[in-house]
């Protein structure tokens, strides 16, 4: 006779009492993507600056070139500005399981 497999604990919710001041990770977390969107915004208005001024004078090279920052800024401001929202999800949806 078949012995039943054992009973899989039922508590999803991530044990953050191993980490010391875990209360303050999601304010950590927070802090680091804020920093990283304010410099995403910064590269994202100096591309374009670039971008307005190669335009002007007609260099291709630097237009093209102001445009992959323009976009990889804008890429990357919007991975940042969702990873604080996809993380608060998360903290909240994994406390109250």
């Amino acid at each position: 006779m078949a012995t039943p497999p054992p009973a899989l604990a039922t508590s999803v919710a991530p044990d953050l009492s191993i980490i010391h001041h875990a209360d303050s990770l999601p304010d950590v977390i927070g802090a680091l993507l804020g920093i990283v969107l304010l410099l995403a915004v910064a590269v994202l208005v100096g591309s374009a600056a670039a971008l307005a001024m190669a335009s002007a004078t007609g260099d291709v090279r630097m237009a093209s070139r102001a445009r992959a920052g323009l976009w990889s800024a804008a890429a990357a401001a919007t991975l940042a500005g969702c990873g604080v929202g996809w993380l608060n999800t998360l903290l909240a949806t994994g406390g109250s399981l």
